[in-house]
């Protein structure tokens, strides 16, 4: 997934702390991301029936996609295992939050799972890992939106894309 934005929060800590933002190692300006989404339809096909009967779909799929986390000047070790406790290895869920204008309180509940330290030399410069979601979706806050019209008011509540 690309962002543009090169600061993130994840546990309520901002990356600038650490003095790490977000990257493309090889990037090439030409990028595919998963939508996340993926569903699984349900139905059932009995005899003399060209059409199966359609239940509906499951959400089963979560949303992965990778990412980078860099350093302008080397981390030293002591450093590294400092991030890592912070980062990977977690029990629960966090927020991650990538830090740019048009993703506004957007965030992903994850882990941060098949890590990897990036070393130039012998030197620690950056981390490599898989973010995987709860869901196949990111979150958002709950906000009302009020609009007049000309027939009257129009209330929508954006209760992110949980709602299904």
């Amino acid at each position: 997934m690309s962002f543009y934005g090169k600061l993130f929060v994840f546990d309520e800590r901002v990356s600038d702390f650490y003095g790490l933002f977000c990257a493309k190692r090889d990037a090439s300006g030409v990028d595919a991301s998963p939508l996340g989404s993926e569903v699984e339809i349900i139905e059932d096909y009995v005899n003399r029936r060209e059409s199966p009967y359609f239940y509906g779909v499951l959400f089963n799929s979560k949303l992965t996609f990778p990412i980078s986390f860099f350093s302008k000047k080397p981390i030293p070790r002591e450093r590294v295992s400092e991030i890592s406790r912070w980062l990977f290895g977690l029990s629960t869920y966090k927020k991650l939050k990538i830090v740019q204008d048009d993703m506004g309180d957007i965030y992903y509940n994850c882990m941060l799972t098949q890590n990897n330290i990036i070393c130039i030399g012998n030197e620690v410069y950056g981390f490599e890992s898989t973010v995987v979601c709860d869901s196949p979706w990111a979150y958002a806050s709950e906000f009302t939106f009020l609009k007049d019209n000309i027939t009257g008011n129009i209330i929508i509540n954006n209760t992110s894309d949980n709602s299904r």
